[in-house]
């Protein structure tokens, strides 16, 4: 079995703990959320409906219970949906009981200093300057404003007819916002995808590769953008929440290489360690190329090449034993003890021979990454 061989590597790393610790950090900003909006929701859409907004909530308990992040996150991510969806409702709901009960005002009293008061308790409810503000132009509601005072002068009658006339623009303006504010949360929604996707990615880096300086920027990078995303999502800013998703994704793309980068190095150094320990006496050198060339002797006959090249995880061995028997046995030997240093190697050409004669003697013989 000698001659030139060909192989990948990995390094088993299990992101599971990294993604339910960001799944738990990112789960607590939920019970926030409900304290300060809860009662509201109670309030204007019932008890029913609060408790289906807890337990979304409590399905994300549940899924960091069971050790799952992936269905965790697509719970939490229902349950951003159903808590705007609530809060949307609800707020609503509130609109409709302010109007119906203006109007109900209206018929009863239909005077033009109760309809004037009626227009400026709906321009200083709280809930609905917070809605005119961040979605109407600031002249537009200037001018609402200056109309409003205007309207307090003159007869009765005019005074009547003026508030009714503003009430209807204030009303087209206050749906305007809350269109651009429902426009706004979808596209909010739309963007969790992207950003459960990039902090999956970021879960599943084997940062313990890096050294000790890289793993702490990292880690402090990633606290520090997650937290400004989070930020961003709940208060509904699209443009921050998409910057901050670009900066995630950078923060991916530049440690992926350097995870890469240190992998493949920390990999050399374990392939040579464990062909030292297999008993080969071993050099290394590295061509203009980038590749990496083990050269391992092991006496009498014997002498394994081993080829890596930085940005693959691909490995090319020739294996040459004069004796002819040993071939297979030491290529499991160097897998067994590369298992043992935590990196698994997976032959995926024999070379010649009988492929399937080999492959039974592996599939009885061989764990992933060495012998039973």
């Amino acid at each position: 079995m000698s001659g030139p061989k060909e192989a990948v590597w990995y390094f088993v790393h299990d992101p599971t703990p990294t993604r339910l610790d960001d799944l738990e950090h990112f789960a607590s900003k939920q019970d926030t959320w409900l304290e300060k909006h809860g009662s509201f929701i109670k309030r204007y859409l019932g008890d029913k409906a609060f408790a289906a907004a807890i337990q979304a909530r409590h399905r994300i308990d549940e899924c960091i219970s069971m050790g799952d992040p992936d269905t965790g996150f697509d719970a939490y991510g229902a349950a951003w949906q159903l808590f705007n969806e609530l809060h949307q409702q609800a707020r609503e709901e509130k609109q409709r009981e302010d109007y119906n009960r203006h109007q109900e005002q209206f018929e009863r009293q239909r005077t033009a200093t109760k309809l004037l008061s009626e227009c400026r308790a709906l321009w200083e409810d709280a809930e609905n300057q917070a809605l005119l503000k961040r979605w109407v132009d600031p002249k537009k509601l200037q001018k609402l404003l200056t109309s409003l005072e205007s309207t307090a002068s003159g007869a009765p009658e005019e005074i009547q007819q003026e508030a009714m006339a503003w009430q209807k623009r204030f009303d087209q303006t206050l749906r305007e916002a809350t269109k651009a504010a429902q426009e706004n949360t979808k596209a909010v929604q739309d963007c969790m995808p992207k950003l459960q996707a990039v902090l999956e990615t970021l879960g599943k880096l084997n940062t313990d590769a890096l050294d000790n300086m890289e793993k702490f920027n990292f880690r402090l990078y990633k606290k520090r953008l997650q937290q400004k995303a989070e930020d961003a999502f709940q208060e509904e800013d699209l443009p921050l929440l998409v910057r901050y998703i670009e900066s995630l994704n950078n923060i991916a793309t530049e440690y992926g290489q350097k995870v890469k980068t240190a992998e493949f190095r920390k990999a050399t150094e374990v392939v040579r360690s464990a062909l030292s320990k297999c008993g080969y006496s071993v050099s290394l050198r590295t061509e203009a190329s980038g590749t990496t060339v083990l050269q391992a002797t092991g006496f009498p006959f014997k002498s394994v090449d081993v080829e890596m090249n930085p940005g693959t995880e691909g490995m090319k061995l020739n294996v040459v034993d004069e004796r002819g028997s040993h071939c297979v046995k030491d290529v499991q030997s160097l897998q067994t003890e590369l298992a043992r240093q935590g990196l698994c190697l997976k032959i995926t050409d024999w070379g010649k021979g009988n492929p399937r004669t080999i492959e039974q003697r592996l599939n009885s013989n061989l764990t992933v990454g060495g012998l039973k």
